[in-house]
């Protein structure tokens, strides 16, 4: 064959598919970059195609996560320690970020529009957000100041109304049960969180703090904004968090063994359960343990 089996070199069948899949998106990108050379305003057609997702996005863009939202017990200061909770001071930092992105989206999307109808000048930064709509990717204005995704532009902006969603309950609703790590701007702020809210609550030093992990609970995929509904998952005095949203790619977790396993045939990648991920003071992980990179 004029291409050798993934199975020669000791890989999976998938590997394969990884190599056919990355030749694809290759070609495909160059041919579309070549479409949208010399795209600017007055494309006719184009214009109509960009205003209409300017449109729509516009539209349906939520609003601002505001203080004054917040639920009962949200942002409590302690009067003995004068100390917001450290999960509280991480949702006013995400709150910052999503904010800071929703405005620099309503704004763009004001101008590209009053430049598409020759009311403003059509700068260099608008116009490549131009040409950004038209190959459905994220413009660089956003990108500038959002998290980082690899997403194409629709389903870009799903994923952002599915982590606004998360993040408005989190703020109206107090704690959830179980936090999406996907959903976080900035997650190794939140783990730290973790670590002090644990290192408070047990007067321990946290440089002495890591963390120790546990699968639980069910692989079925859910949305950003949903919790487990699992009263087990729902005690409000668990040490820890429990999270979810984490991918394997390459293999896959195998609940009946309770451990890691080769992926199905076809299945690029494949959703891990609920991890409780629980803060203990000088932990020597066990040699038996994969030390998954995230």
């Amino acid at each position: 064959p004029s291409d050798d089996e993934p199975g020669v070199f000791g890989m999976h069948s998938n590997a394969a598919l990884t190599f056919q899949k990355k030749q694809t998106t290759s070609l495909l990108s160059t041919v579309l970059m070549v479409e949208a050379v010399g795209i600017g305003g007055g494309g006719g057609d184009k214009d109509q195609i960009v205003t209409d997702m300017v449109t729509t996005i516009e539209s349906a863009l939520p609003g601002n996560l505001l203080p004054e939202d917040a639920g009962s017990g949200v942002f409590y200061v302690d009067e003995e320690t004068q100390l917001m909770s450290s999960l509280d001071t991480v949702l006013q930092q995400e709150m910052a970020k999503f904010n800071k992105l929703l405005n620099r989206m309503r704004w763009t999307l004001t101008e590209i529009q009053r430049a598409i109808k020759g009311l403003s000048v059509m700068s260099v930064d608008l116009e490549l957000m131009y040409k950004s709509f038209v190959l459905n990717k994220v413009p660089a204005l956003w990108e500038v100041v959002a998290y980082p995704s690899l997403q194409p532009l629709a389903s870009w902006v799903i994923d952002l109304h599915s982590r606004m969603g998360f993040m408005s309950s989190w703020l109206t609703k107090g704690t959830p049960a179980v936090f999406p790590l996907p959903a976080l701007f900035f997650p190794q702020g939140f783990l730290t969180g973790v670590l002090q809210t644990h290192a408070r609550k047990y007067l321990i030093a946290i440089n002495s703090l890591q963390f120790t992990f546990k699968v639980v609970g069910s692989s079925a995929e859910q949305p950003l904004a949903e919790n487990e509904d699992d009263a087990e998952k729902s005690n409000p005095e668990r040490d820890g968090v429990l999270v979810s949203g984490l991918w394997m790619e390459g293999m896959k977790w195998n609940s009946e063994v309770e451990t890691i396993d080769d992926p199905n045939p076809g299945e690029m990648f494949s959703l891990l359960p609920v991890i409780h991920f629980l803060p203990a003071a000088n932990v020597k992980p066990d040699l038996k343990d994969y030390r998954c990179p995230v």
